[in-house]
């Protein structure tokens, strides 16, 4: 079994395509022993790309003694995307016989009760898996007309991670794109030629 999407009411199919190319792509290109698929509601942009959370900042000697920043780390966290926004979530583990099937996972990529971002700035990645692609994509995308996609990769050479914006305009164009070569992205979606630049 191979991991891919599934619709849900409001998704684009051809939308969800493009996807399960990508998803396919960094399974050939990486061969992960795991994969994490996460549906996020509706569209996310390119600012969720490495983002950590919000922490505190401490100001010594100022009439502010602490203050709130955004926090993008190192050492990669997973987006702090709140529980109400992560649609569905589905764990793929390598089998013995070099294929896919889809398990419940041991941890949930994104816990399902509701906590400040400073709690995810311990949550990386790294300690999650020493093999694994996380892919999070837009849900309602058919309504929306834009969709994003994010696929974070980690091995024992580190953790990669890129973002890919997606528009409806008499097909889906390929956006936005950082963390990655824009080829990249490309070579993965070109299979069907569904998706083309912008």
């Amino acid at each position: 079994m191979a991991p891919e999407t599934f619709a849900e009411p409001d998704d684009d199919p051809t939308f969800l395509a493009c996807v399960d190319r990508i998803i396919a792509g960094l399974i050939e290109r990486h061969a992960p022993e795991d994969v994490h698929l996460v549906r996020i509601a509706n569209w996310f942009d390119h600012k969720w790309l490495r983002f950590s959370g919000i922490g505190r900042v401490p100001f010594h000697g100022l009439s502010i003694h602490t203050a709130l920043d955004e926090f993008s780390q190192e050492r990669v966290t997973f987006p702090p995307f709140t529980p109400n926004r992560v649609v569905t979530q589905h764990y793929f583990c390598r089998t013995t016989r070099g294929d896919f099937e889809e398990q419940a996972p041991a941890h949930l990529v994104h816990r399902v009760d509701r906590e400040h971002s400073s709690k995810n700035l311990q949550r990386r990645i790294a300690d999650f898996s020493r093999s694994a692609v996380f892919v999070w994509f837009s849900s309602h995308s058919a309504s929306n007309g834009r969709a994003g996609v994010m696929a974070y990769r980690v091995n024992a050479q580190g953790v990669s991670a890129w973002y890919a914006g997606f528009r409806y305009d008499a097909g889906w164009r390929l956006g936005r794109v950082k963390g990655a070569r824009r080829p990249d992205v490309e070579s993965f979606l070109r299979t069907s030629g569904q998706a083309a630049d912008a």
